[in-house]
C-alpha cells in the first residue's frame, strides 16, 4: 500500500537564502526571547517591539516572519528537550492603535506583565544597547492549546527517527501505521482529526514528531493519491542546532513547484482559529494543491 517510489532531492536544490535577522524591521525584535514558564517543565516565547513600525497592520507584517518562524523551528526539531511550549507572550515598549486587531491571528489577548518577562525585556533591551523601559505600552500573551495525542506520540517515540525526507515517506508510514490510516485523502482526515486542535484563539500545538510525520503524510498522499511526482528536500542540521523545515517540491503543469509543507501545515493546523472560523480539511489543501 505504500510503497518505497519516492524521490528524494537536497535541501540546496529546493530552497533558496533565508531572510537573515537584520533584515527584518528594526523596530520588531529578530530575536525571541525564551524563559521559564510558572510549571518547572516549560518555557514560553517572547517578542517584542521597542518602537511602533508604523500602526498595526505594519505590526502584522513584521511580526508574522517571526512568530511563524519561532514556531516552525520548534515542531521541525525531532529531538525537542523535555519541556514543552507554554505560552507566547508580545510586549509593545510604546503605546501602538489597534493592536488587538493586528494581534488576534497570533492568538494574543491582552494581559500583564509577569516579573520575569518584564526582566526578560528589560535585559534583553540593556544587552542591545537600547534605553531599558520602566513600563510597557502593552502586554499580550498566547495560550498554547493542542489536542492530547500522548498515545501516539509515544509510539512514535519507539522507532529510529530519520530526519524529513531522508527516507521519503518512512515517517507517514510510521503514522499511518500507529493510526491505522491509509495514505489517501480519507486517511489523511483520520491523521488530522487525531492530531489537530480545533479549539479557536490558542496556538494548536502538535507534538514535533507527529507534526514532522502529518507532514509526510500530506506529501505522500499527493505522490499517492494524487498521482503527483513529489521530491523530498531532506532536512539538515546546522551548526546552531536550526534543524531546515519540511519541504518538497512537486512537478506541476509548468514544471517544479516548491512547496514549504512545514509552513503550509503550521498555517492550516498550529496557528490559530478565530472565534466561528472554519477551515476545510488539510485534504482539500492537498487536492488544490495537486491541480498546480
Amino acid at each position: 500500500m505504500w510503497g518505497n517510489n519516492l524521490e528524494v532531492s537536497t535541501f540546496d536544490e529546493l530552497v533558496g537564502r533565508l531572510p537573515r535577522p537584520e533584515e527584518v524591521d528594526a523596530a520588531v525584535h529578530p530575536r525571541v526571547l525564551t524563559l521559564p514558564a510558572d510549571d518547572g517543565d516549560a518555557f514560553d516565547f517572547a517578542f517584542v517591539a521597542w518602537r511602533d513600525p508604523g500602526g498595526a497592520k505594519a505590526l502584522h507584517e513584521a511580526l508574522g516572519p517571526i512568530v511563524e518562524a519561532t514556531l516552525l523551528a520548534e515542531l521541525s526539531n525531532p529531538e525537542p528537550g523535555p519541556e514543552r511550549l507554554n505560552a507566547l507572550h508580545f510586549v509593545s515598549v510604546e503605546p501602538i492603535d489597534e493592536l488587538q486587531r493586528a494581534l488576534q491571528a497570533f492568538g494574543f489577548v491582552r494581559s500583564e506583565p509577569s516579573s520575569e518577562l518584564a526582566a526578560c525585556i528589560r535585559g534583553e533591551a540593556s544587552a542591545c544597547g537600547l534605553a531599558v523601559p520602566d513600563a510597557f505600552g502593552s502586554v499580550w500573551t498566547a495560550t498554547v492549546g493542542g489536542v492530547d495525542a500522548s498515545a501516539i506520540t509515544e509510539e512514535l517515540a519507539k522507532f529510529e527517527w530519520p530526519a524529513f525526507g531522508v527516507q521519503p515517506g518512512a515517517l507517514a508510514r510510521l503514522l499511518g501505521t500507529t493510526i491505522d490510516a491509509p495514505p489517501t485523502p480519507l486517511g489523511l482526515d483520520q491523521v488530522e482529526a487525531k492530531l489537530v486542535d480545533r479549539t479557536p484563539g490558542v496556538v494548536r500545538w502538535i507534538e514535533p514528531r507527529a507534526f514532522l510525520a502529518l507532514c509526510d503524510f500530506v506529501a505522500v498522499v499527493l505522490a499517492r493519491a494524487f498521482e503527483k511526482t513529489v521530491q523530498w528536500a531532506p532536512s539538515d542540521t546546522d551548526e546552531d542546532g536550526f534543524v531546515s523545515p519540511p519541504l518538497v517540491r512537486m512537478k506541476g503543469t509548468e514544471g517544479w513547484v516548491h512547496l514549504p509543507l512545514g509552513l503550509h501545515v503550521l498555517r492550516w493546523c498550529v496557528m490559530p482559529l478565530l472565534p466561528g472560523e472554519e477551515v476545510p480539511p488539510l485534504s482539500h489543501w492537498a487536492e488544490d494543491q495537486s491541480r498546480v
